[in-house]
């Protein structure tokens, strides 16, 4: 049986030192684009969030299935990061948003849906915690085991200040969104050209 205790604090300090160095690149263009306020932003975070323990789950009962037969790096799957930022950033620009003026701001709809796929799609980007985790999950033996390892180290994750981080990055491009009101949607695009051109480089 893991120790789901120490995947769980491995998850959290995981989160609060590369991970968050790692994921900003990834959420905060998709933040600034959307500009939302700070309780909005936290629920985005947090559904990036929640689609990472989704694919760590399924990675720790695939890994417990087949054990060291598991391969992250290589076939289809090293592909799906670049192409969720492709997609993503296409989305930004694309998909319009009414502006923001200084007096009022038409409420927007939470979609929530890209940040988690966002996130569920990066989850499977090798890192060194990631691999640590797959090896625990392979020594359960078990389906069950192996995916409630996955899952608890993503609730690690959540618990780090990622969720906060996200809700700041909101925070912050809501208020110059207000203040700058019609270069909102010159924002959404250079944010989604930034997700694309990551995306493409993650390709490459």
């Amino acid at each position: 049986m893991p120790d789901l205790a120490s995947l769980t604090l491995l998850g959290i300090l995981y989160g609060t030192t590369v991970c968050s160095l790692s994921c900003l690149p990834t959420l905060g263009p998709l933040l600034v684009g959307e500009s939302v306020g700070f309780r909005q932003g936290m629920g985005f975070g947090a559904s990036f969030m929640a689609g990472k323990v989704v694919t760590y789950s399924l990675l720790g009962a695939v890994a417990a299935a087949v054990g060291s037969q598991l391969d992250l790096s290589g076939g289809w799957l090293r592909f799906l990061p670049g192409l969720m930022l492709v997609l993503t950033g296409l989305y930004l620009l694309i998909v319009r948003r009414p502006s923001c003026g200084k007096k009022s701001c038409v409420p927007r709809p939470k979609r929530k849906l890209p940040f988690m796929a966002l996130g569920a799609a990066t989850g499977i980007t090798p890192c060194a915690p990631l691999a640590a985790v797959m090896v625990f999950a392979a020594e359960t033996g078990s389906i069950g085991w192996g995916a409630a390892s996955g899952m608890f180290f993503g609730i690690g994750l959540m618990l780090s200040p990622m969720i906060l981080v996200g809700g700041g990055l909101a925070f912050l491009s809501r208020k110059i969104g207000v203040e700058i009101g019609d270069m909102q949607p010159w924002i959404r695009r250079i944010a989604g050209v930034v997700l694309v051109g990551n995306g493409v480089g993650y390709l490459v």
